[in-house]
């Protein structure tokens, strides 16, 4: 009967100490799982973070480059203006000179 109860007491012993063990692989094992879920979201918030900054970027490279555009749309412009206005002046003077040279034969 002792010898018996013994058995029972030792193979209830080693049973739970299995139960042990496996909870505790599953346990360590579902660690392992949080652990890789939690570096597979930081890797992606970094992938976000870093999309996000380089269309950012993007957005201030074009912003930049359109406000360049637009500087030297504006400088052109205003030498187009400005040789008009030299070319005006030039034809105003030359036509001044031929008429002062037409006066000038007129009165002699």
């Amino acid at each position: 009967e002792s010898q018996k109860a013994h058995e029972h007491a030792s193979r209830d012993a080693l049973i739970a100490e299995r139960q042990h063990k496996v909870a505790d692989r599953a346990s360590k094992r579902m660690l392992e799982v949080s652990q890789i879920e939690e570096e597979e979201r930081l890797r992606t918030l970094e992938r976000l973070r870093q999309e996000d900054e380089a269309r950012s970027a993007e957005r201030k490279r074009a912003h930049l480059a359109a406000v360049e555009a637009e500087r030297l749309r504006s400088v052109r412009e205003s030498a187009r203006r400005q040789e008009r206005r030299r070319q005006h002046e030039q034809h105003d003077e030359e036509a001044r000179q031929k008429l002062q040279a037409l006066q000038a034969n007129l009165e002699h």
